[in-house]
């Protein structure tokens, strides 16, 4: 029920999204970032949200490129709770302060600097679902954007400002679209055909929830398939999609259900 109220296309509802926030909160390792690497079938949940917990997302997945590797990739950290929204991250993934704890007040990159009414006006530009960690987010000429950190670290043609401390990213448009580029550095060719090229734009749809977005990933499993599957990330993980980390040049994955009893 809590999920039908988050849909983008559907009248706002702050007090479903902080809901959602906080009830994600409660299951392990917490962040709203790396707990997208924790199968849902093996999520634990708790009534408390500990000071800290394991990161299960690397330096590597803000870098997309070994060049640019953080000098030090913390195995856990602290955790914050956004006083406004309800949604926790560890600073780590999502360019928070260090020095705070989870008790603190904090505000995250979305609700921190604007009133109710602009926030709430905030969502993923490269998917269909509210609520969850959002960061300023460059999109083509659009600088207004904002984007799901998960989706962006999924998505082969956003690179975030910092592998170190995230606090936004660019979205660089389509190729047959002009990509201003004057602040972020190019992301390695390598990785941004990793997956192929063929399904990065707005014209294929999510095939779990209908829409068109250009925020699409491909099930790694898919390869050899005439119709591979297409979803948003925020999707793929409500329908218990797995998500992987691995090594350059794909850096991350989506399985999805057909393949992963076969894996």
């Amino acid at each position: 029920m809590l999920l039908a109220l988050l849909w983008a296309n559907e009248s706002v509802n702050f007090f479903a999204e902080k809901a959602f926030n906080q009830s994600a909160a409660r299951s392990w390792p917490h962040c709203a970032v790396c707990q997208y690497f924790q199968p849902l079938h093996m999520s634990s949940f708790c009534r408390e949200i500990p000071q800290r917990s394991s990161r299960l997302v690397s330096g590597f997945c803000f870098a997309k490129d070994e060049r640019r590797l953080p000098a030090v990739d913390l195995p856990d950290d602290v955790l914050l709770t956004c006083s406004n929204c309800g949604v926790t991250v560890h600073p780590s993934c999502y360019g928070g302060p260090s020095n705070l704890t989870i008790s603190d007040a904090w505000r995250c990159l979305r609700c921190g600097d604007c009133d109710d009414v602009a926030i709430r006006g905030r969502s993923c530009h490269l998917c269909e679902l509210r609520g969850g960690a959002l960061m300023p987010c460059r999109a083509g000429a659009d600088i207004s954007a904002f984007v799901h950190t998960i989706c962006a670290i999924f998505n082969r043609r956003t690179v975030f400002n910092d592998a170190n401390n995230p606090t936004c990213c660019y979205t660089h448009p389509p190729p047959k679209q002009a990509s201003p580029n004057g602040i972020f550095k190019y992301l390695p060719r390598d990785y941004i055909l990793a997956m192929g090229d063929t399904y990065e734009s707005s014209r294929f749809q999510c095939d779990l929830c209908g829409n068109s977005r250009e925020g699409l990933v491909r099930c790694s499993a898919c390869d050899e398939d005439a119709d591979p599957l297409l979803a948003h990330v925020t999707c793929g993980r409500q329908a218990g999609f797995l998500f992987e980390r691995r090594t350059f040049p794909h850096i991350t994955a989506m399985v999805c259900d057909r393949h992963q009893t076969s894996e």
